[in-house]
């Protein structure tokens, strides 16, 4: 029942009082939100803080819920970790410019992930941005992942009051630009 109190702070802080939780579309995760949650205030109740290496550490025990979520053969994951340093390596490339208007020094990523037809099961491939910039379709593609990407940072945290001024003046800006 500690998971139940736990939501009903966060549905209180959020002033809504009918809260669920869930996974975000698209994640594939087996076990239940509301059982993952309750692991993870289990975690915090007996470890005090919760990240990656305390999670892994608790999920390595196969009595864990979370057990089956991690790979626990080590060449697939070393394979799969590789990946991950791959993504991390194409995210981390950056080109720094000057602004043609303030002179000031300004950083884009080298390189973006982009939805193209050119992979097997229509995945995403990696693609230099001023190729990008020259293509229009793919201009236009891009651009609607960024609204999206702004969207779902609208959807996490124009609810929090703290924030809830800048949230709001975010969401004009980008219904705005959006018409245009």
């Amino acid at each position: 029942m500690d998971e139940v109190h736990h939501l009903d702070e966060i549905a209180e802080l959020l002033g809504d009082p009918n809260y669920e939780i869930r996974w975000k579309p698209g994640a594939d995760i087996k076990i239940s939100p509301i059982d993952a949650n309750a692991e993870l205030q289990r975690i915090k109740e007996e470890q005090g803080d919760v990240y990656d290496e305390v999670i892994v550490e608790e999920a390595g025990s196969p009595t864990s819920p979370l057990h089956s979520e991690f790979e626990w053969d080590d060449p697939t994951a070393a394979h799969e970790y590789r990946r991950t340093q791959a993504r991390q390596l194409m995210r981390s490339l950056v080109i720094v410019y000057k602004h043609p208007d303030t002179k000031e020094p300004r950083t884009v990523r080298a390189w973006e992930h982009v939805r193209t037809d050119t992979r097997k099961r229509g995945a995403c491939n990696y693609v230099p941005i001023q190729e990008i910039m020259k293509d229009r379709p793919a201009r236009e593609s891009f651009m609607e992942t960024a609204y999206r990407e702004l969207e779902a940072w609208l959807d996490r945290w124009e609810d929090l009051e703290a924030i809830s001024d800048l949230a709001s003046g975010v969401g004009r800006l980008l219904s705005r630009v959006r018409r245009s």
